[in-house]
């Protein structure tokens, strides 16, 4: 990459930025895609301030790019039961009653959700579905733009920032951080519990991510082992036997454990083995490159997520079809697909890893724009209109 921009150039970037953000109340696909070519072509020469201010337009923009869908089959799943907790939340005057008498989730272990629905009534008025999705995915993004701008960053060289940036929250699931929504929460903090060292902040996140849900405990334990842990052979082949041994018992284990526990986030699995369920075969395609390039390509432990990687991704892909169990163990790759292909590729093969990079941001754009085989996007507004912010109140 160059050090130094010609006139043109400059004059390219500064008007990108500017498009991005003039776009923003009119089209969020639009903007989305000047915020995109800004940190993509522009990563060298960006500042931090600049790099934070293009990712908040990406994180907004996105949010409404996905939330143009028409919602039948999230509103008659999770995001259903969603709105009508928030409903019986922002009806109730009374804080302490709903903390400690409004036990849906986890017998009332989880009401992080509980506090946030109560905060998003009393800053917004007339909330829909929609609206609550969008707002969850949004706060996950942020908090993902926070983590790596605190964390992310430091093994990314400082001219790849921009172009890391991109990749990340392009690729960052965030149809599911309104779907999936507590779990979503939770993962933000697990994001910050497994990378800080004082026992006080990890203490600290531990419990805010236990809140939201009860499983970020065992998977911050895990995640926290595996960064630390160095990748080899014997424990890679360990790793496979186990998982193997596991996904064959796996009917037995959650019959047995249902009926000592009780625990009621088994129950979906409980009948899983006899469907075969797959969220996102995108999802296991990004899988699949990265255990390539992290069992091929970087035959040293380069990086702490090398470990992490190789093991869940392996998990992931053993444990395939079960619903959500895969998708729910490995919920942090939902936020990082983007960041972990970066790292594990602009070493190695960084002409690639560029190429690939922007095919990715076209197909998306050519995606959202329904001119390929996509979701029914656009359907509750459209993709362009003068009035601003129209997105905002589409019913």
């Amino acid at each position: 990459m160059k050090d130094i921009l010609t006139y043109k150039e400059a004059c390219l970037g500064v008007i990108s930025f500017l498009l991005s953000i003039l776009f923003l109340p009119f089209s969020p696909i639009y903007s989305f895609v000047f915020s995109i070519i800004f940190l993509l072509f522009f990563s060298p020469f960006l500042s931090k301030g600049y790099r934070i201010i293009a990712s908040f337009i990406i994180v907004i923009s996105r949010a409404y790019i996905i939330g143009s869908r028409s919602y039948l089959s999230d509103l008659e799943a999770d995001l259903g039961t969603y709105y009508n907790v928030f409903d019986t939340i922002k009806n109730n005057d009374d804080f302490f009653d709903i903390i400690f008498s409004f036990k849906i989730f986890a017998g009332g272990v989880e009401f992080g959700i509980v506090c946030l629905y109560k905060l998003y009534s009393l800053i917004f008025s007339n909330i829909t579905p929609y609206d609550l999705s969008i707002y969850n995915a949004i706060l996950c993004s942020l908090g993902a733009v926070i983590w790596y701008e605190i964390f992310g960053i430091k093994e990314i060289p400082e001219k790849y920032r921009g172009v890391c940036a991109a990749l990340l929250l392009s690729i960052m699931s965030i149809a599911n951080f309104g779907f999936l929504q507590r779990q979503a929460l939770s993962s933000i903090f697990i994001l910050f519990a497994i990378e800080v060292s004082k026992k006080r902040y990890i203490f600290l996140f531990t419990i805010l991510a236990f809140i939201f849900h009860t499983t970020s405990l065992p998977i911050i334990l895990i995640w926290r082992y595996l960064i630390r842990k160095k990748i080899n052979k014997l424990f890679f082949i360990k790793s496979i036997i186990l998982f193997i041994m596991l996904r064959f018992l796996f009917e037995y284990l959650i019959e047995n454990l249902l009926s000592a526990t009780e625990f009621s986030k088994l129950i979906i699995y409980s009948e899983a083995p006899k469907s075969f369920y797959v969220v996102s075969y995108f999802a296991v395609a990004i899988v699949v490159i990265l255990l390539f390039l992290n069992l091929t390509y970087n035959k040293t432990n380069i990086s702490k997520w090398k470990t992490p990687i190789i093991i869940l991704g392996s998990f992931y892909l053993v444990f395939l079809g079960i619903v959500l169990f895969s998708e729910r163990i490995t919920f942090i790759f939902y936020y990082l697909y983007g960041y972990f292909l970066f790292i594990s590729g602009y070493k190695t093969i960084p002409k690639i890893l560029s190429i690939t990079t922007i095919f990715y941001c076209v197909w998306f754009i050519l995606d959202k724009l329904v001119l390929v085989k996509s979701d029914p996007f656009w359907q509750r507004y459209s993709t362009f209109s003068w009035e601003p912010f129209y997105y905002l109140t589409a019913n």
